[in-house]
């Protein structure tokens, strides 16, 4: 699986992912309540002074914790996660899987289709995934400085998105590891369906821990770069570093749906919100996860168990004879009166199953490994070799299963469909977006569109490209407003994976995406685009821009991206959102179309398109955004002078983007 979430154009179905991530989140949630610990759940009501008192505890706490362990390293006692070079090396070579996704669960927050309303909160997510990525410099990009560490320490590993990577070979055993990293991976797919809950994981992932400091000082006592955790330990903190926005990212978000859908729904997100936060709270804790795999949801149990009548009434066809002996009985019936053939075809199939579910010590609901039917299936058991390994395992997934299936689990309680309800319009009320679902009307268009650049000249400079576009003419709004908003959509996924970041071109990206969002370093003595004196609400982005203009096109308020492309008379909006799903095959001509956009954001600003209406603060800064658009593609071209199939590609796109502005213009 984490081979396969790295490489989503490969292996684009992701159900079995979002079970997974439902099962996760519904099990900690639940052993949580059970536990009933004094941790993110002692706050049974939201209030942001609470949240704030629990955040500076568990601050204290693990500051109170390596106080203690200076004093006793002080008095003598040894390194406790290491005790030499050769320890260290094996303990940074097994955390590999987990930090080489280092800001992964926030992959896909902040994208074109996240409802406008949400915008400045995800915003400020968004802000800790560009840091995580090194602000596009790859000096102090995270997973950048930890490839660096292992071979500092002569661990040599292949990239985490090659295949390479989840060799047996390279001896990354530790279970624990790979499921953190995959459910950080996982985390990710479903940014507005599950956003509570990924705010919620961000909140605890972004804390200081006591394992960042141990590791800080135990690698410099042995010679060994300690950059990365130190970095860590310096960005988490609660007064303004990651754990500081998280903490007022979730305080946001819960006044927000307090202002429009009332103290219900804050209710249930907040409990979505501690279910984010337990998971990434008990993702080292290996002992939680261990039947994880077989823990079947509420919507799968009829399929499995449809399977397995399907296979007792297989098997009971060579076995139920054999049984006559058997003195165990199953609600006063015996197993053979049970394994009866013609009663294996009606309704007793259902009433044996339920009947076998109860039947302890046989079936120990919840927990197959101490199921005696299970152990009796396997090696060394009495009925070793009845049931193949693909049934024996069917038979254990059930068992697992049964926990969830048969009764009300707090997770899965926050709505009848078995997953939670998207409360407070955390999700666009079309359900999915354009990265959750195919456009499969668009995908003939897009096929012929991209499919030959012909007539593209190879040794063109793409420094050189210019719009030959007359503006001044009458401008359609009605096609140019939906491809306003939807191009913002051309880079957003080349982020997504961490390890696919580190390389020249693609920090050059994260700062064209910076730029895009608001953030442009290029503006003097100020790291944010803004309007000087206004709250952050009014901060702009391109998003903020294409809203201006709706609204002087006399356009109704919108609230997500689908109610914009329903008034596009064209299918150019469509086009890029279906190339964007793909950025590792499209990344040149998405750049091209990008570079496209970016020119044209520069004539809106300089009034080069009269009949495109903004007012003056908001032409000056977009501006100032394609500024900052332009000098991070400056950096991207001298990476695409020395890729001669990628440059074809990239001016091929250029031209493409160019035909979608074109249209606008009658």
């Amino acid at each position: 699986m984490f081979h396969r979430l790295h490489n989503l154009e490969d292996f684009p179905d992701v159900a079995d992912v979002h079970m997974f991530l439902i099962n996760a989140l519904d099990k900690v949630l639940s052993s949580a309540r059970t536990a009933k610990s004094s941790g993110i759940l002692s706050i049974q009501e939201f209030s942001a002074e609470a949240l704030n008192r629990f955040v500076k505890a568990e601050e204290y706490q693990t500051v109170s914790q390596w106080e203690s362990y200076v004093e006793s390293r002080k008095t003598g006692s040894p390194r406790e996660l290491f005790c030499d070079r050769s320890e260290a090396r094996h303990w940074l070579k097994q955390k590999a899987p987990l930090k080489c996704v280092d800001g992964a669960w926030l992959g896909n927050i902040h994208k074109v289709d996240t409802p406008f309303h949400l915008r400045n909160i995800t915003r400020d997510a968004w802000r800790i995934l560009s840091e995580e990525l090194g602000d596009g410099d790859l000096k102090k990009s995270h997973v950048k400085i930890y490839q660096k560490l292992l071979k500092d320490v002569g661990v040599d590993l292949p990239e985490a998105h090659s295949k390479d990577f989840v060799d047996p070979r390279h001896g990354l055993d530790h279970v624990a590891t790979w499921r953190a990293a995959v459910l950080q991976l996982a985390i990710s797919l479903f940014p507005s369906e599950l956003l509570p809950e990924a705010l919620g994981f961000n909140l605890h992932f972004e804390m200081l821990t006591l394992e960042t400091l141990k590791a800080m000082k135990e690698l410099r006592e042995l010679d060994i770069d300690e950059t990365y955790f130190l970095l860590h330990i310096c960005i988490d903190n609660s007064h303004s570093g990651h754990t500081a926005i998280a903490t007022r990212i979730v305080t946001d978000y819960l006044e927000l749906i307090s202002r429009r859908d009332g103290s219900d729904a804050i209710a249930q997100a907040w409990t979505r919100i501690q279910a984010g936060y337990l998971l990434s709270e008990r993702l080292g804790q290996a002992d939680d996860w261990s039947k994880l795999h077989n823990y079947a949801s509420s919507s799968s149990m009829e399929t499995i168990e449809s399977k397995l009548a399907e296979m007792f009434r297989a098997k009971a066809q060579a076995s139920h004879k054999l049984h006559c002996s058997c003195k165990t009985k199953l609600n006063g019936k015996s197993l053979s009166e049970w394994l009866d053939l013609i009663a294996l075809e009606g309704d007793e199939q259902k009433a044996f199953l339920d009947a076998l579910s109860s039947a302890k010590p046989w079936v120990i609901r919840g927990d197959s490994s101490a199921s005696k039917l299970v152990q009796a299936l396997r090696w060394g058991g009495k009925m070793y070799g009845a049931f193949d390994d693909a049934e024996t395992a069917l038979v254990a997934q059930w068992i697992d299963g049964l926990d969830c299936s048969r009764s009300s689990t707090t997770y899965r309680s926050l709505s009848a469909r078995g997953r939670p309800q998207g409360c407070a319009h955390s999700s666009c009320p079309h359900d999915k977006t354009y990265s959750e679902k195919g456009m499969s009307e668009t995908t003939v268009s897009v096929s012929r569109l991209v499919g030959n650049p012909n007539g593209v000249l190879e040794q063109c400079d793409v420094r050189l490209l210019a719009l030959h576009i007359d503006t001044s003419r009458p401008i359609d709004l009605e096609s140019f407003i939906p491809l306003w908003f939807a191009h913002q959509c051309l880079l957003e996924s080349f982020v997504r994976v961490p390890s696919r970041t580190c390389r020249p071109g693609m920090a050059a990206v994260i700062n064209i995406l910076r730029a895009q969002h608001g953030f442009v370093s290029v503006m003097e003595g100020d790291p944010e685009v803004h309007v000087a004196g206004e709250s952050k609400a009014d901060r702009i982005d391109l998003i903020a821009v294409g809203h201006e203009l709706a609204g002087r096109a006399g356009w109704p308020r919108q609230d997500c991206l689908h109610e914009i492309l329903s008034r596009s008379k064209r299918a150019d909006p469509s086009i890029m959102l279906e190339l964007c799903r793909q950025p590792g095959r499209n990344e040149g001509i998405l750049l091209g179309m990008s570079f496209a956009m970016c020119l044209l954001h520069a004539r809106v600003a300089d009034g080069r398109c009269p009949l495109v209406p903004l007012s003056r603060q908001t032409a000056k800064t977009l501006g100032q955004i394609a500024l900052g658009e332009r000098a991070g593609f400056e950096t991207y071209f001298d990476e695409l002078d020395n890729e001669p199939v990628r440059r074809k590609q990239f001016i091929h796109g250029f031209n493409i983007a160019s035909g979608f502005v074109e249209n606008c213009f009658a």
